[in-house]
C-alpha cells in the first residue's frame, strides 16, 4: 500500500516539475541545473529502490506492536469515530516526524542519512525527490507512539503518505509567502529556511505539514534573507552513491582516529561536527577539502562536461528511472532475485552517471563495463518483450561508441565553482 501510494504520485511529481521549469524558464529565473537536477532525481531513485527492500521490516515492527502492546482502539464504528481517529492520527504523526526531523540534524546517525537531502545547493521540485536510502533504518522508531496508543497501521501508513506528499510541493522558489498560512503551515518560505545553509538558518523549521511544533519547542525561523541552499561542508560531487555514504565515511574516519572507545560511541549521537576535547584540532574530510565562508556562502558547485556527456547521463538517467518504475508497479509478480538484479543494475547505472558528469575516470572503466554487461545479458537470460534483447544490444552498442568518442576527456578537472554574481547574471 505505502510503496503504490508513492507510486502513482511519481507522474504527477514530474508534472509538476516541468510546470516549474517552465516557469523558471519564461520568468528568466535560474531555479534548474540539470547536473544537479540529475543527482538529486539519482538519489530519490535510490530511496525507492532501498525501500523495496527495508520498508516491509518497518511496517512489520508497526503490525506487532500495534497488535501486542496498543492501549486503546480508535476505531471506525461511527463517522464520528473515524473522524476523531483520523485528526488524532494526522496531529500524532506530525509531532513525531517533528522530533525525527529535529534529531537527524542533532544526530549523526541520523545525519548521516538525512544529510543527502540536503546536500543540493538548488532548491526546487527535484530537490524534493532528493531522499535517502538509509534513513529509514534508523527513524522508523519515532513512529512506534502511534502504534502503542493504538492506531491501525493503515493510519500510519496513509498519514506517512500525506505527509511526505505534501512536502513535495514546497520545495520551491517559486511560490513566495503565503499570508496567514504562514502561521501554522510549513510553506514554502518556512522550508526555504529549512534548507538554508546561512547561520541563523541552520537547525531551524523541523515540521512536516505544520510549522506549529517549531513555535512551541524554540527551533522557529522566519524567511528575513535570501538563504543560501546546501549543507555547511559542500559534497561536491553529482554521485548518488557517494551521497548516500560520504557522511558515514566521515564518522568512520573519524572512530579510526578516536582515543576511546567512549568517544568512538558518542559521536554517533553528537551534533555534526562535534568533537571531545582531546581532538580539537581533528578535521573531518569533508572540513579538509572545502570551508565555507562568508564570501563563499552563495557559491554553487558544477562541472563543465561536454554536452554530448550530459545528454547521455540524462538518456541513461531516464532508462534507469524506467526500470524502477516497472519494478515498483510489478513488484508482487516479481521474484527478489529478479528485483536484486535489477536493482543493482540501476544502482550501477546511475553512479556511473553521476561520475561520468564529473569526467571521472574511473566512471569511464565502469561504464564501459557496465555497457559490455547490458550488452551481453540477452545471450545470458531470456528477456521479454521480444524487442527488448535487440533493443539493448543497439542501445549498449551506440553508447559505448557515444563513450569511446570522448575517452581522452575521462580524468579531466572539469570542477568550477558558480559565484552568486555569476549566477544572478546568468538568470537575467
Amino acid at each position: 500500500m505505502e510503496t503504490k501510494l508513492i507510486t502513482y504520485a511519481i507522474p504527477v511529481f514530474f508534472l509538476l516539475i516541468g510546470i516549474e521549469l517552465l516557469y523558471s524558464i519564461l520568468s528568466k529565473k535560474r531555479l534548474y541545473r540539470l547536473h544537479d537536477s540529475i543527482s538529486d532525481l539519482s538519489t530519490g531513485v535510490g530511496n525507492q529502490i532501498a525501500g523495496l527492500f527495508f520498508k516491509g521490516f518497518t511496517i512489520l515492527a508497526y503490525i506487532y506492536l500495534y497488535e501486542n502492546v496498543r492501549l486503546f482502539d480508535f476505531g471506525f464504528e461511527t463517522p464520528l469515530h473515524a473522524g476523531i481517529a483520523w485528526v488524532s492520527a494526522f496531529l500524532l504523526y506530525d509531532f513525531c516526524y517533528y522530533w525525527m526531523h529535529r534529531m537527524s540534524h542533532e544526530w549523526n546517525l541520523l545525519w548521516a542519512g538525512h544529510v543527502v537531502h540536503h546536500s543540493s545547493e538548488e532548491y526546487n521540485l527535484t530537490v524534493a525527490l532528493r531522499q535517502p536510502a538509509f534513513h529509514g533504518l534508523f527513524t522508523w522508531v519515532f513512529y512506534l507512539p502511534l502504534a502503542v496508543v493504538g492506531f491501525d497501521p493503515a493510519f500510519f501508513i496513509v498519514h506517512g503518505q500525506i505527509n511526505l506528499i505534501y512536502q513535495f510541493w514546497i520545495h520551491t522558489r517559486a511560490v513566495p509567502k503565503m499570508g496567514f498560512l504562514e502561521w501554522f503551515l510549513n510553506t514554502p518560505s518556512h522550508h526555504r529556511v529549512h534548507h538554508g545553509r546561512n547561520p541563523r538558518y541552520i537547525d531551524k523549521n523541523h515540521g512536516g505539514t505544520l510549522i506549529i511544533w517549531d513555535r512551541l519547542f524554540g527551533t522557529f525561523q522566519e524567511e528575513d534573507e535570501e538563504p543560501a541552499y546546501g549543507i555547511v561542508k559542500p559534497l561536491r560531487s553529482w554521485n548518488p552513491v557517494w551521497a548516500n555514504i560520504h557522511h558515514f565515511a566521515d564518522l568512520f574516519h573519524f572512530c579510526w582516529h578516536a582515543k576511546s572507545w567512549k568517544d568512538r560511541f558518542l559521536v554517533w549521537f553528537r551534533p555534526p561536527g562535534w568533537r571531545p576535547d582531546n581532538m580539537k584540532d581533528y578535521k573531518f574530510p569533508a572540513e579538509a577539502a572545502v570551508e565555507t565562508s562568508e564570501e563563499t556562502l552563495y557559491d554553487r558547485f558544477d562541472t563543465r562536461t561536454p554536452p554530448i556527456i550530459s545528454y547521455y547521463g540524462l538518456i541513461w538517467f531516464i532508462f534507469a528511472t524506467a526500470a524502477t518504475f516497472i519494478v515498483l508497479l510489478s513488484i508482487k509478480n516479481l521474484s527478489m532475485t529478479f528485483v536484486a538484479a535489477v536493482s543493482a543494475l540501476v544502482v550501477w547505472t546511475l553512479m556511473n552517471v553521476g561520475g561520468m558528469m564529473e569526467l571521472k575516470k574511473w566512471a569511464y572503466y565502469s561504464e564501459v563495463t557496465r555497457l559490455v554487461t547490458v550488452g551481453t545479458l540477452p545471450f545470458i537470460v531470456t528477456l521479454t518483450p521480444s524487442w527488448l534483447p535487440f533493443g539493448l544490444i543497439i542501445v549498449s552498442l551506440l553508447s559505448l561508441i557515444v563513450i569511446f568518442m570522448h575517452r581522452r576527456a575521462s580524468g579531466s578537472d572539469v570542477t568550477v565553482t558558480l559565484t552568486h554574481q555569476e549566477l544572478q547574471k546568468s538568470a537575467m
